[in-house]
């Protein structure tokens, strides 16, 4: 599989700071600068030359993780022209199943007109995250933990054993928000797998999910489709 240069220079590239976005540390300053916070909110409304937009695509949940990305390199959008990279995981533990996995996504990729050379399977989801993503973690949600045996549960709150029991999904996520910092700090336009909401998962832990996948990264949008198999789609875009 091709890698370009980019990514093997650790997915960096010099940034203009007039258009490219800035990741600012709310905790770190007290009065941010008035004219960057300005400029920020107002870059979607001025076309970025020589865009880029980076897909995490997590599970497959459908085409609109794909879509999205693909209508905004149209005429019309900030990110008109844009290039796309697609960043995905795999199951397959041996290099025939990873292949298969890499000729099903250049498949899809096809469909919307992006190159195969553009997709990038990480290995390196199945690592552990470092102890400081875990902590950070644990820090956002510790306020809302409950005691395991506690006669009346509050609403809003969990316990241990339903952290311990989502404990392979928090992992997923937590590496994933990991790989994403490391690949894509400097991109214009983040697409990300939205987790799925269950009624077994407590808020605080999904919202937890939510906050570290779109933590100091540039602007960040989460999608999920409607669970059709891109692979059962009859696609065809001009």
């Amino acid at each position: 599989m091709a890698v370009n240069k980019d990514l093997e220079s650790g997915g960096r590239r010099s940034t203009s700071s007039g258009t490219r976005f800035q990741v600012i540390d709310k905790h770190s300053i007290s009065e941010p600068d008035q004219k960057i916070i300005m400029q920020q909110m107002f870059r979607f409304r001025k076309r970025i030359h020589h865009g880029r937009i980076d897909v995490f695509w997590l599970r497959e949940a459908g085409g609109l993780t794909m879509l999205v990305p693909y209508l905004l390199t149209h005429a019309g959008s900030f990110l008109e022209g844009a290039h796309i990279r697609v960043f995905t995981k795999t199951d397959g533990k041996d290099n025939k199943k990873i292949n298969e996995e890499q000729k099903s996504m250049a498949a899809i990729l096809r469909k919307f007109h992006i190159d195969s050379s553009d997709l990038h399977i990480l290995p390196e989801f199945a690592k552990p995250p470092c102890k400081k993503t875990y902590d950070d973690f644990r820090e956002k949600i510790e306020p809302y933990r409950a005691e395991t045996n506690a006669k009346e549960k509050i609403e809003g709150t969990f316990d241990n054993d339903q952290l311990f029991n989502l404990r392979e999904k928090t992992r997923s996520f937590l590496r994933a928000s990991e790989l994403i910092r490391e690949h894509s700090s400097d991109a214009d336009l983040i697409i990300c797998t939205l987790p799925s909401a269950r009624a077994d998962i407590p808020p605080p832990i999904y919202m937890g999910w939510i906050d570290m996948l779109s933590k100091q990264v540039p602007p960040t949008c989460l999608v999920r489709g409607n669970q059709v198999s891109m692979s059962a789609l009859n696609l065809k875009f001009p």
